[in-house]
């Protein structure tokens, strides 16, 4: 024990209830948890709605297609972008709630899934309970650059681009390289 510094339990008992588990995960998760971002707001009880995760069964073998994503209100979104100085507003946050943790997408408010409320959450992004009402947010949704290679070809063509529109992307590419050089 370091003088001053507090014990992971000090640390830990105000969030809640969490499983040790002796894994490399479950310890890079823990780093996560033990990060410190400002929170930014107290989300209540009636601030949120429980929702189903988007799952489907193949073969016998079950599949998560929306794990660890929920929702967030535009409004509520354009609140956040202004409590972070962000603009425009981000389309995702990564976020952690009351032992919820995941990422919240940007929809409209009249969103049939939120019911009225500025969040929803789906059962997947609860980790653990716990009493702490802060709602944090860790990142958003950022800019980058996106490149024409096999794998987005691929796709392009599997969903019907003629070639000769992925052709003159290629040629607007190399363009715009040849004129950074």
């Amino acid at each position: 024990r370091l003088l001053g510094y507090p014990q992971h339990r000090q640390v830990r008992r105000p969030h809640g209830a969490v499983l040790l588990e002796l894994s490399r995960r479950r310890h890079v998760a823990d780093w996560h948890f033990l990060s410190s971002p400002e929170p930014r707001t107290s989300v209540g009880d009636d601030d949120y709605v429980l929702i189903a995760d988007v799952e489907h069964e193949v073969e016998g073998k079950k599949y998560c297609f929306s794990d660890g994503v929920g929702l967030i209100s535009r409004t509520k979104a354009s609140s956040v972008a202004d409590q972070l100085g962000l603009s425009p507003v981000p389309s995702a946050y990564q976020i952690r709630y009351r032992g919820f943790k995941g990422v919240v997408s940007v929809v409209p408010d009249y969103h049939r899934q939120l019911d009225g409320h500025p969040f929803a959450f789906r059962k997947s992004m609860l980790k653990f309970e716990s009493p702490h009402e802060k709602f944090e947010y860790l990142d958003h949704a950022k800019y980058i650059p996106g490149f024409l290679n096999r794998q987005t070809i691929s796709i392009m063509t599997s969903i019907g681009i003629e070639d000769l529109a992925i052709e003159a992307l290629y040629n607007d590419m190399i363009i715009k390289l040849n004129r950074m050089t």
